[in-house]
């Protein structure tokens, strides 16, 4: 996937800051890393975060803890880890973005509607899902009726003027689960 992104894409900063042969073997060495680590976490039994999104919400989160390890991008990929990765979901809550949908990043990525996270939440007994896969202007967006939270951390994202954002949770003094985002401003160019 990284690849493709030309100059914009880590590859290409590698093999800018340690040469064409350093750089890919450095590439090749974080990308391996990457193939080890988790594709998702599950906070206090009630908030999934994750890289992209729920795709067609068809699959558990025990499909998704089952996943074979290390990830391979070569070959065939387990569905719910693709649909983990990469997928989005619709902007909007109206009736007409429900469902899933085509999405312009290519071939079997989903678009996912606000009924599909409300079904993977109910039947997942999840609060929240939490994901960072797509640039927000302000950081952050709640997004299908609250229970849908993208961050994006990355201030000034490509030379942009978008915040950035962080997550804090925590527990209330009534034990409560508070999930509170926290806007980290844009620095001026």
């Amino acid at each position: 996937m990284n690849e493709r992104m030309g100059s914009l894409g880590f590859k290409h900063v590698c093999q800018y800051q340690y040469g064409l042969e350093g750089g890919d073997q450095v590439y090749q060495e974080v990308v391996e890393t990457f193939a080890w680590l988790p594709l998702a976490a599950l906070v206090s039994s009630s908030i999934l975060v994750l890289h992209g999104g729920i795709g067609d919400g068809g699959w558990g989160l025990q499909q998704l803890a089952d996943a074979r390890r290390p990830r391979r991008e070569e070959g065939v990929q387990q569905d719910c880890v693709h649909q983990a990765m990469w997928s989005d979901p619709s902007d909007s809550d109206a009736f007409m973005h429900n469902g899933i949908h085509a999405n312009p990043r290519g071939d079997n990525i989903a678009t996912f509607g606000p009924d599909v996270t409300a079904e993977f939440c109910r039947r997942e007994k999840i609060e929240l899902i939490v994901r960072s896969h797509q640039i927000v202007r302000h950081g952050y967006k709640y997004m299908h009726r609250g229970r849908l939270l993208t961050i994006f951390s990355a201030r000034n994202y490509c030379e942009g003027s978008n915040d950035g954002a962080i997550l804090l949770i925590s527990r209330d003094d009534e034990g409560n689960l508070r999930v509170r985002p926290k806007r980290l401003v844009a620095l001026e160019r």
